[in-house]
């Protein structure tokens, strides 16, 4: 007899979302996705089976914990694969075996996000869908076919109905203090996304974004496609003498450049 999965209900994901503080249990990668504005850096957010559902594990909170979808896809039904760093929104044991110290920019993410309230997890994943569907888009629609933007852009109305549902009479996200740069462009008309009263004036809003994410996976794509130094670095000159690039593409391609000099290889050597 074939082994009926056992699926978490969106209710337990918002909980859980909000319990591990939006932080994936394997990467520390926060999950939030206002973190990283119209950026193509986002990744979605998981709910990982510690006991795998195919080993009869149950979708009940003490057996599921936030992962990122890379890291639960990686995982897959490897129930041994349970080298946690962060559980319930603090470091575990294993990540001080192996790391010795919490760098100061994990810990200010774990207490900002400690802030999440369970409607939260229904705008990020309004978000999420926006985004995939600007990334579709991005790509010119290949290999996808061509009404993904759209089912993107209507599971992700669908999702800010539910959040604006459930928001009534909490707090605001700036009042709860879980926004790390609300005073950014691209974030700021994120977070406008709340208040859209019709689907033509959500949809309207995210066309509007477009320009801006697409200006920001240029550059970052940019980055990883060099093939020489010199490419690096005029990659990373654009990058930041654009005014336009989200500080966090610019941070990240910094980081990246930092790496790759230093080791003297190429980002597209990386899988050489």
């Amino acid at each position: 007899m074939a082994h009926k999965r056992s699926n978490f209900s969106e209710k337990d994901k918002a909980e859980i979302f909000v319990r591990d503080h939006a932080t994936c249990a394997f990467s520390g990668k926060s999950l939030w996705l206002l973190d990283y504005g119209a950026t193509p850096l986002w990744e979605y957010d998981w709910v990982d089976h510690i006991k795998p559902s195919a080993r009869q594990g149950k979708a009940t909170h003490d057996n599921g914990i936030c992962a990122s979808y890379t890291f639960n896809s990686k995982k897959g039904a490897n129930s041994r694969d349970r080298t946690y760093f962060f559980q319930n929104g603090s470091p575990t044991e294993n990540h001080y075996d192996y790391f010795n110290v919490l760098p100061g920019e994990m810990r200010r993410q774990l207490i900002r996000l400690s802030g999440l309230h369970t409607s939260d997890w229904y705008f990020n994943r309004c978000l999420l869908n926006a985004c995939e569907g600007l990334q579709i888009k991005y790509e010119n629609e290949r290999p996808r076919p061509k009404w993904g933007v759209r089912s993107c852009y209507n599971a992700a109305w669908n999702k800010l109905q539910d959040y604006q549902r459930l928001a009534r009479g909490v707090p605001s996200m700036e009042a709860r203090k879980i926004l790390m740069d609300p005073d950014r462009a691209d974030v700021k008309a994120l977070l406008r996304l709340r208040g859209a009263e019709t689907k033509a004036d959500f949809v309207r809003q995210l066309n509007s974004l477009y320009p801006t994410y697409a200006n920001n996976c240029d550059h970052y794509y940019n980055f990883w496609v060099a093939t020489s130094q010199g490419e690096m670095d005029k990659a990373l000159q654009a990058a930041e003498t654009n005014s336009k690039c989200s500080h966090m593409v610019i941070k990240a391609i910094q980081s990246h450049h930092a790496f790759f000099t230093s080791c003297g290889t190429l980002p597209s050597q990386r899988d050489s």
